[in-house]
């Protein structure tokens, strides 16, 4: 074989190990937020290296198209299970071993039963949650942060029926729950 041929080889192998390699850089809601909004980011691979991972509350009856209930579509209070917590029954709507960190954030409500819940956040198999309060509040009120990380979509629709977003960052090292009441 000609050295000339070799020499493609090794370049693509240090461009790929360049691009693989590990950063000893701290993950923070500083670069977190840095990384959602620089728009140069997205052309590159990330590093350190992330998995994406989503929880849904899809209707969990479409499992593949020769199976019976492929198109339905109930996609409203599919949560991966319920949990007794005490005198509390929680739905868990997120569980995921880290590290980690939830990027976005979004929720519709269907009756103002669901709309007046409470959401928790127990970060790294603690019994008691970080974050706790009124749905609302949480995802689309401002009690975690303001506009434009905080709201809720389309100011002519009325508020209860509207979807609500959480843009903020929550980074967590070892497991993050996330519940619904």
């Amino acid at each position: 074989m000609s050295k000339h041929l070799h020499f493609p080889a090794i370049i693509l192998i240090l461009i790929l190990a360049i691009s693989c390699r590990q950063s000893n850089k701290e993950i923070t809601l500083a670069s977190l937020l840095n990384e959602m909004t620089d728009r140069n980011i997205v052309t590159k691979f990330p590093v350190p290296a992330f998995t994406v991972k989503q929880f849904s509350s899809y209707d969990r009856r479409s499992v593949s198209p020769d199976s019976t209930g492929w198109f339905a579509n109930y996609d409203a209070s599919w949560f991966l299970r319920e949990e007794n917590n005490g005198e509390r029954r929680e739905f868990v709507m997120f569980d995921a071993d880290g590290p980690g960190a939830v990027v976005r954030f979004w929720m519709t409500f269907g009756n103002k039963n669901a709309y007046s819940g409470t959401i928790r956040f127990y970060f790294d198999g603690s019994d008691n949650p970080e974050i706790e309060g009124p749905v609302l509040d949480i995802i689309s009120g401002g009690a975690l942060v303001g506009e434009p990380l905080s709201s809720s979509v389309s100011p002519e629709s009325d508020y209860s029926r509207r979807g609500h977003n959480l843009y903020l960052p929550i980074p967590y090292s070892r497991h993050l729950k996330i519940t619904y009441e």
